[in-house]
């Protein structure tokens, strides 16, 4: 079969944005990278399909792009259907709470996922992210 120089409409690429992407039976959404900031920034934001999640959301402190070991206190807020379900908060190199912090969870088909950041710090030189990557079981 020849391969062709274009990517067909129904494939998936790796991008960042505030929604799930699909690819088989696995599900991630990437926050790409966020600028410290003392009011909450909405990173994913997004409704479920019909299968069941089983994934790790993991918070990417907020650190100095140069300096290793600099950064800002922060904290990571997940809810499903507007119900807080966790708070993952991350602490900069110089403090006790590891810069990366995750949990595990299993998100119930159709549910409204929303993660939000902020940071005790508003220094454009500092950058965090999140990532959620899982499997779908029983999609339809």
């Amino acid at each position: 079969m020849p391969h062709t120089d274009t990517t067909p409409v129904s494939a998936s690429i790796a991008s960042t944005g505030l929604g799930l992407r699909y690819v088989g039976n696995w599900v991630y959404a990437y926050s790409g990278q966020v600028t410290a900031s003392t009011s909450k920034q909405t990173v994913i934001e997004t409704t479920t399909g019909s299968g069941i999640i089983v994934c790790r959301i993991q918070f990417n402190g907020f650190n100095h792009e140069n300096v290793p070991g600099d950064g800002a206190n922060g904290m990571a807020t997940i809810s499903f259907n507007d119900i807080n379900v966790s708070i993952l908060r991350s602490e900069s190199g110089q403090e006790d709470a590891p810069y990366s912090v995750y949990e595990k969870f299993v998100i119930p088909p159709f549910t409204k996922v929303k993660v939000t950041v902020d940071a005790d710090s508003t220094s454009s030189s500092f950058f965090g992210s999140v990532n959620l990557v899982g499997r779908v079981y029983g999609a339809e």
